[in-house]
């Protein structure tokens, strides 16, 4: 099984009886007892048990010889887009600097319930025109401040930085 990082944990207890032989005696069927579980990004081993019931529910395993063939479960890193804040002013002289990002995904949350994050951008312009305002740190933390970053996918946009040429009026003596 696959899935999106989530913060929930999974487990994929379907499994496929091959008939390698004789297959099961008519009306038996297998339960997964015990499944592989995951919950960070990555892969794991998708190992499992099952037993064998009968039609009246008696358990039958230690009447089969089963042979185990493990699957992979795999938790993709969630998909995030940081875009650097845009700002605007009207030019007094100073720069214009803007230190805030917005995190936004297909999933809502876009971050997990309980994450937070921390970010750094880059952008200044003190005279008239435009500028790009550039995400350079992001990092994303669990409730517990260890750093879960790795479970997020993000995607970087610029935000844009404008002054606005300061309005005066001249008027001739």
């Amino acid at each position: 099984g696959a899935w999106y990082y989530d913060g929930e944990e999974h487990v994929q207890p379907n499994h496929a009886v091959t008939d390698e032989g004789l297959g099961l005696v008519a009306g038996h069927a297998t339960q997964a007892v015990q499944c592989a579980k995951i919950t960070d990004a990555g892969n794991a081993a998708n190992t499992l048990a099952v037993h064998v019931f009968s039609e009246d529910g008696k358990n039958v395993t230690a009447n089969y010889d089963i042979t185990y063939r493990t699957g992979t479960l795999t938790v993709l890193p969630r998909p995030i887009t940081v875009t650097a804040a845009s700002a605007e002013k009207v030019y007094d002289g100073t720069a214009l600097t803007e230190g805030g990002v917005i995190v936004t995904s297909e999933y809502d949350p876009a971050l997990v319930a309980g994450h937070t994050y921390t970010a750094e951008t880059a952008g200044s312009i003190t005279d008239a025109g435009t500028a790009d305002n550039t995400v350079t740190e992001f990092a994303v933390f669990g409730a517990d401040g260890r750093d879960v970053s790795y479970n997020y996918s993000a995607t970087f946009a610029a935000g844009t930085l404008t002054v606005h040429p300061r309005p005066i009026t001249v008027t001739a003596a």
